[in-house]
């Protein structure tokens, strides 16, 4: 193989490496804008349900704590597992190989688990 081949394959190589670069960037760009629309979207639902519901303050609430005893001593659900439910060993295994980093996760039971800071903050379906 002459020096000019050598030549001309390095740089070859060199342009479609940039070009690669430039659509991983690309991608990027585009998750990173469907993020914030995805966002945007869920902000603008909450909102119209709110405006949508009757604004009837109820007398009473249920803490989540109720809510916690209620599901363990009258469902028969424990908390472990339901904790066990919600973060399956696929789900922690997927996690652990991501360095448990923060985002949006998919769930076997067609929900989404939502990780910050190495905790479950929500569950989107």
């Amino acid at each position: 193989m002459g020096t000019d081949e050598i030549r001309l394959l390095k740089q070859i190589l060199n342009e479609k490496q940039h070009q690669l670069k430039q659509q991983h960037q690309a991608i990027k760009d585009r998750v990173a804008r469907a993020d914030t629309l995805q966002h945007e979207v869920e902000q603008l639902a909450k909102k119209l349900d709110e405006l949508e519901r009757p604004s009837v303050d109820p007398v009473i609430r249920v803490s989540d704590h109720a809510r916690v005893r209620f599901i363990e001593r009258v469902i028969g659900i424990s908390r472990e597992q339901l904790e066990d439910r919600i973060l399956p060993k696929d789900v922690q295994f997927l996690l652990e190989g991501l360095n448990y980093a923060d985002g949006s996760y998919p769930h076997p039971e067609n929900c989404r688990l939502v990780i910050k800071d190495k905790t479950v903050v929500t569950v989107k379906t």
